[in-house]
């Protein structure tokens, strides 16, 4: 690909530095982070802007070059993008629905378990050098999530996701998802569903 493509805040993304921002295009110019007042001479000519968690205004877009055509929110949320002002624009928004499904999944799955279990006092018994809670009896509260019902309000990647997590766990006997959609004019419609 030959499109421009200028990623403005890659200390966000690439915390670890083993991304290979190449593979974007030909003709990419990585930036660490920009600040407001960088953003228009960094953007001059470009097609593509990546960015991560980064407030991207309507003032902003509106002093957007002619070329860029898109904006790339590498992450899943893009409330942090005027969407409006780039659509008045012309610029198409996305983002990575996908981004980080199973490891947000798992943690919520971890912090049940981590939870129901008293595990970080556990821990910090341990640190301590006691270790009556093992060789004495259960010194900390402890409740068995078998036969638990999970409610998980949302139900996409994610939601799915620690759905299916739970179900393999064959710990809860069901869970509870609540779906949420929006209809036409704006009415946010809530509705529960059950899955066994």
């Amino acid at each position: 690909m030959n499109d421009k493509c200028v990623v403005l805040n890659a200390k966000k993304m690439n915390f670890d530095g083993k991304l290979d921002f190449s593979v974007l295009s030909s003709d990419v110019t990585v930036y660490d982070d920009t600040t407001e007042q960088q953003l228009s001479e960094r953007i001059q000519g470009a097609d593509i802007i990546v960015t991560k968690e980064m407030s991207v205004s309507a003032e902003m877009i509106q002093k957007f070059p002619e070329s860029v055509k898109l904006i790339c929110e590498a992450g899943t949320g893009y409330n942090n993008i005027d969407l409006e002002a780039a659509r008045k624009k012309g610029i198409t928004v996305c983002n990575i629905p996908a981004y980080s499904t199973e490891r947000v999944a798992h943690t919520a799955i971890m912090m049940i378990l981590n939870l129901s279990s008293a595990m970080q006092v556990q821990m910090k018994m341990l640190a301590c050098g006691n270790h009556d809670n093992f060789t004495r009896n259960l010194q900390v509260p402890h409740v068995e999530v078998n036969g638990k019902t999970l409610g998980v309000i949302g139900a996409g990647h994610i939601g799915r996701k620690v759905i299916q997590i739970a179900q393999a766990l064959e710990r809860m006997r069901k869970v509870s998802a609540m779906y949420r959609l929006r209809n036409y004019s704006g009415i946010v419609i809530m509705f529960p569903c059950t899955v066994h």
